[in-house]
């Protein structure tokens, strides 16, 4: 790709980011009690799973579908990118993150003290509670 079209491709991700994360937001408040989870949780959460070489799904709030990560590419402060398209999650859009469950995974949640769901083999850490629908 040559400069000019990589610098194009980069100023429509950040629009389309900046787009996203604005209607995240208004989702939030129309839909959403309270955060379970903030910035510095989500960053230690994933953390661990790249350090420990983890794969997980991740649901964003404004996706029908789930994101398969096999391996985190980048992790910032208030960002994750789990694929090649070069377009980050921030962890304000994180629905949840589901993957398998192990005891050294219950030993960081529980000594972090990060709120999560679990069933008999999976682990879910959700990033919101969710207004009763009437």
């Amino acid at each position: 790709m040559t400069t000019k079209k990589k610098l194009k491709h980069r100023q429509k991700l950040e629009t389309s980011r900046i787009s996203r994360i604005s209607r995240t937001k208004q989702f939030i408040i129309s839909n959403t009690k309270s955060s379970l989870m903030n910035n510095i949780k989500w960053l230690e959460v994933f953390d661990w799973l790249q350090n420990e070489n983890i794969s997980f799904q991740l649901k964003t709030l404004l996706s029908i579908e789930q994101s398969y990560c096999d391996f985190i590419r980048e992790l910032e402060s208030t960002s994750i990118l789990i694929d090649d398209s070069g377009d980050f999650t921030e962890f304000l859009e994180i629905e949840f993150v589901r993957t398998d469950s192990s005891d050294a995974l219950l030993k960081f949640l529980l000594g972090s003290k990060i709120s999560f769901n679990q069933t008999e083999n999976r682990i879910q850490i959700n990033g919101y509670e969710f207004m009763a629908k009437s």
